[in-house]
């Protein structure tokens, strides 16, 4: 369900107006910061670092280690794919009621997840294991997800659960010869670490935590999404005008809106950081661009909480 003027023709709020701006300017962006710096990497880079250890590496550590480049570019797709959808969600004339925050959940999720992926601070043997964690935890959801279809179900007839099962216990393999050993469970993988070295990490990457330390300044901005996500009354209420005899009147939340845009800018701004660093860029520019972008969104929503006061006021 989404919501429509109640009269043809009536222009977008400006918020709304203001937020789809600026989630298409950071949408190209992102991905020029990005491309332009994974294709120029600088001397004395992270990256270029860790090559050189790539290099006098076994051949199981370098797969890893490739592999989560690969993995954080299909991540960082799924984010733009996200990011775009929500632009398009505030370019009318229909507008969402509920589904912005859980477009900008999935777009600071990704975010976390590829930050996590290259960080340029991790270092080679650190990246390697972030990389075997989440390709495992990858592999092991897939094959509960197909072990928990009905025998008679025709993936399972063609034998899927038994070639997923077998691609896991292949990449186990490979990790294994990278010098990791894995932890089990009744079979089923739960952790990883270096041989010998420490306790397991978890597969699960707590990306509660991930997001919440990769947008200190936005401590609300994840929660909200996850109210929607979850169908929590907290959340939904806000959109929801008058429910009586008559039905449910329900109308967008143009502040949640808001808020979900500068989510999604914190998003990108992060990624986009983060790339910049790891092949030895100055990622000031870029950040501060953003920051513009933010603080556009922030006058829109100053001007629009003012609207709402006046309107209160009035008693309509």
């Amino acid at each position: 369900m989404t919501a429509t003027a109640t009269e043809p023709g009536t222009p977008l709020p400006a918020i709304v107006i203001c937020c789809a701006e600026v989630l298409g300017e950071e949408f190209g962006a992102l991905l020029a910061s990005v491309e332009s710096a994974a294709q120029r990497p600088r001397p004395g880079s992270p990256y270029l670092a860790e090559r050189e250890e790539w290099e006098a590496s076994s051949e199981h550590s370098q797969d890893l280690w490739s592999y989560g480049h690969r993995m954080a570019r299909g991540i960082l797709l799924n984010l733009a794919d996200h990011l775009a959808m929500l632009r398009k969600a505030f370019s009318g004339p229909e507008l969402p009621l509920y589904a912005h925050m859980t477009l900008s959940r999935v777009v600071a999720e990704a975010a976390a997840q590829v930050c996590n992926l290259i960080d340029p601070e991790a270092g080679y043997r650190e990246r390697v294991l972030r990389a075997a964690l989440l390709g495992l935890r990858s592999r092991t959801q897939e094959v509960r997800a197909i072990g928990s279809l009905l025998d008679e179900h025709p993936v399972r007839r063609i034998g899927a659960l038994e070639n997923t099962t077998r691609a896991r216990e292949e990449f186990i393999g490979l990790m294994e010869k990278a010098g990791l050993e894995v932890r089990r469970r009744v079979g089923m993988p739960t952790g990883a670490r270096y041989l010998g070295d420490g306790p397991f990490r978890d597969l699960d990457p707590k990306l509660t935590l991930l997001v919440n330390g990769l947008f200190p300044d936005r401590p609300a901005g994840y929660q909200i999404g996850s109210g929607v996500v979850h169908s929590l009354e907290w959340m939904l209420r806000d959109a929801i005008a008058s429910d009586g005899a008559d039905g449910v009147r329900a109308e967008p939340d143009l502040l949640g809106m808001g808020a979900a845009t500068l989510l999604a800018l914190d998003a990108c701004a992060a990624v986009a950081g983060a790339y910049a660093r790891l092949y030895g860029h100055d990622p000031a520019p870029a950040a501060e661009a953003s920051a513009r972008r933010c603080l556009r969104v922030d006058k829109a929503c100053a001007a629009e909480f003012a609207r709402v006061q006046l309107l209160r006021a009035a008693g309509r």
